[in-house]
């Protein structure tokens, strides 16, 4: 596919490819702006008007073509749950519009070329987040000062914010509103980097990238860490190497060394023990998938609706004595919303984007089930970096990055 008309020139796409990769980060999960929900949705609706707009204008876009078509029919089946549900919530239209923005963006770059981006842009991120994040364990409370976010349950740095309520400041949580979602986003840049653009950065990215994810203190973050790794080390031959099993054997013992601190191990793994006062977090991710499966058993096509779902939910977890909950399962909350056609959509799409980063077979499954343990682990069902990922798992434009590009 060509390059979008709006995007001719190697400069623009190089300020395209870098504003779009900053939207994708620090607008619909992160904290980073001192600004309410209501402002970032307006703000998103208009940039996917004018992607619609862009779009349209586009002489190399072809309506016929099968891309084309699915995103269309997948845009087309979540208005139609809106109108049978007669729901008027506008959560509709502003996953539509993330969806806009993502198809305009696979359309104008290659995955290569966006995750090239991503994976700097990145980096930059997780150096200054773990320099203030070691700044704070000085105790000197200077995160005070700056301006709140978040309907005022943060304080923003940009690249962090800080909880306000939280007694500890002891995991590293970027520029997000929980260490969960910043272990997504940093997985994916480490994805990126294994599999598609290790050659353009040195080991220090890499290295880079898995301190972020350790600070992050997530049981879920190291354990989608440790199968990206096993997978690129599978990628990279089909049998270790005496020097990659070695470092390999380095990097399990460095963990183990880690965890075998008391205060860290009861830090990531305590929430598994009922017994711990974390374990309401791990119950009310587990009790998402289930309470939204049961909604969608009843509802299996068309789904009950976005609202509905989720009022169903929270009810449950009500009744569960559960005072949060209904936003930590990204897949079954689409499938009870939506229905299965509209969620089975979003499964092929993320299966695909697994399968073009990774080679070989069982790299191409590990990816994906890593994309699926951690966007279920969290609600990213209006995130535009997931729906992103979607409209480059239906987008056809998988050419390899190129120095113009970069």
């Amino acid at each position: 596919m060509t390059d979008n008309i709006f995007l001719n020139t190697s400069l623009k796409k190089k300020r395209f490819s870098l504003w779009m990769v900053l939207l994708c980060i620090f607008v619909t999960d992160a904290m980073s702006f001192p600004v309410s929900q209501n402002v970032k949705v307006l703000f998103i609706s208009f940039i996917g008007l004018m992607a619609l707009l862009q779009i349209i204008l586009d002489k190399t876009y072809k309506p016929t073509a099968f891309e084309n078509q699915i995103v269309v029919i997948y845009i087309l089946l979540i208005l139609f749950v809106q109108f049978i549900h007669f729901d008027f919530s506008l959560s509709y239209e502003y996953k539509i519009f993330q969806l806009l923005i993502g198809l305009l963006i696979a359309r104008s770059l290659s995955i290569p070329t966006f995750g090239y981006r991503y994976v700097q842009v990145m980096k930059v991120v997780v150096i200054l987040s773990i320099l203030i994040w070691l700044l704070l364990a000085t105790g000197i409370p200077f995160w005070q000062y700056f301006p709140e976010s978040g309907e005022g349950d943060y304080h923003t740095m940009f690249f962090y914010v800080v909880m306000k309520d939280l007694p500890d400041k002891i995991r590293n949580f970027g520029p997000f509103y929980e260490p969960g979602i910043y272990q997504i986003y940093l997985n994916v840049a480490l994805a990126f980097y294994l599999f598609s653009v290790k050659k353009y950065f040195s080991k220090f990215t890499l290295y880079i990238l898995i301190v972020g994810i350790i600070s992050t203190f997530s049981t879920a973050g190291y354990f989608c860490m440790s199968l990206l790794l096993i997978a690129y080390k599978y990628e990279e031959s089909n049998k270790l190497s005496i020097k990659n099993a070695f470092i390999l054997l380095f990097f399990l013992t460095a963990i183990l060394l880690l965890l075998s601190n008391p205060a860290i191990d009861e830090l990531v793994f305590g929430k598994l023990s009922i017994e711990n006062s974390s374990y309401k977090s791990f119950a009310i991710r587990l009790n998402d998938i289930i309470y939204y499966f049961d909604v969608w058993k009843s509802n299996p096509i068309f789904g009950a609706g976005f609202s509905s779902a989720y009022d169903t939910v929270m009810d449950m977890h009500f009744f569960g004595n559960f005072k949060y909950g209904g936003n930590t399962s990204t897949t079954m909350r689409e499938l009870a919303s939506y229905g299965i056609i509209v969620g089975g959509i979003s499964i092929i799409a993320i299966f695909i984007f697994a399968k073009r980063l990774a080679k070989k077979r069982l790299s191409k499954f590990i990816v994906f089930a890593v994309l699926l343990i951690m966007i279920n682990c969290e609600g990213m069902v209006l995130s535009l970096f997931l729906n992103t990922i979607i409209c480059f798992g239906l987008s056809t434009n998988n050419h390899k990055l190129s120095s113009n590009s970069a």
